[in-house]
């Protein structure tokens, strides 16, 4: 059973892995030649974060407590050696630092009652930025080496959807008590820049709208995806916005299917869309999400949007 359940988190963490930079938790060679370990989440007791073999799953490390309030993000630094971790609850919000390759915290620092940890950066050897969602969003910059907090800046709304890029986070932002104007932001070590985008999102109950958010991996665009027929494409250097049109072919079966049986958008009216996106090679943008709709006195149901799968070298998208 425990077997069973480390390969299960082992694989949910190579999976749910943020897909810029490179941080995830993927399988590392360990120090004998010809082994391999990957990190694994555990339950202990507590959860506990520990290396184990790559192949029998047995423990080789010691394990790291892992506290309360439980982790919300992660990044992995550039050399892969050391983990960065962002808890946090409506009391504390914690970051921490731990070396890999003792297993071993190296610091942790307490921020207090700042809403949470949304995404976490590492873009050089002594710097981390965060991103810290809660009545408001916080931009922390982070010195490894001094533990100084060297800049902060503070953003109106909330987290909608956070990406890595080379310089530090992307995040789409969107008002905190209603569906408005969306933001994004690049959040560097030297600064935070920002542009308004013409497309709105947020949650007001029962409308939502969450689009997906994708960076390439040279940092260069960002795709905000909303859940029809449009894309924004955004220039991360100058933050100029494109509106893009997508278009996919339909096959003679495909158009006699449509017509036969209806969609589950035409089903009844939306409730709203939410979409993830990740950036998986040069040119391609994968997108997966959902549709929420009235569902009678049962209240709200969700339907899945299907998988798409964009080519930004001429905007067409497979489904």
């Amino acid at each position: 059973m425990r077997q069973l359940a480390l390969a299960f988190l082992a694989i949910v963490a190579a999976l749910t892995a943020p897909s810029c930079g490179g941080n995830g938790l993927a399988a590392e060679p360990a120090s004998r030649s010809g082994d391999a370990s990957v990190l694994a989440y555990e339950w202990q007791g507590k959860p506990v974060l520990v290396r184990v073999d790559a192949e029998t799953l047995e423990t080789r490390s010691r394990a790291l407590d892992l506290g309360q309030p439980p982790i919300s993000t992660w990044v992995r630094s550039p050399e892969g050696h050391r983990l960065a971790l962002g808890s946090g609850d409506d009391v504390h919000v914690r970051l921490m630092f731990a070396d890999l390759r003792p297993m071993r915290w190296v610091s942790r620092r307490d921020l207090g009652p700042r809403g949470y940890v949304a995404a976490l950066a590492w873009p050089s050897p002594r710097r981390v930025v965060a991103a810290l969602s809660g009545t408001h969003v916080e931009i922390l910059v982070v010195d490894l080496e001094t533990g100084r907090l060297l800049a902060e800046h503070r953003l109106p709304g909330l987290v909608t959807r956070a990406a890595r890029s080379p310089a530090g986070l992307v995040l789409l932002l969107s008002p905190n008590d209603r569906i408005g104007r969306a933001t994004l932001a690049l959040a560097t070590p030297v600064g935070v820049r920002t542009a308004t985008l013409p497309l709105e999102t947020g949650v007001s109950p029962p409308a939502v709208s969450e689009p997906g958010l994708a960076v390439s991996s040279d940092g260069r665009r960002a795709l905000i995806v909303p859940g029809d027929a449009g894309v924004l494409e955004v220039d991360l250097r100058t933050l100029a916005v494109a509106e893009r049109e997508l278009s996919e072919p339909v096959s003679l079966l495909g158009r006699l299917r449509s017509w036969l049986e209806p969609t589950a958008l035409a089903k009844g009216p939306l409730e709203g869309p939410v979409r993830s996106g990740v950036w998986i090679s040069g040119d391609h943008v994968l997108v997966a999400g959902s549709n929420y709709r009235p569902n009678g006195d049962r209240g709200t149901v969700s339907e899945a949007a299907g998988v798409r799968l964009i080519d930004t070298r001429n905007w067409s998208v497979q489904t």
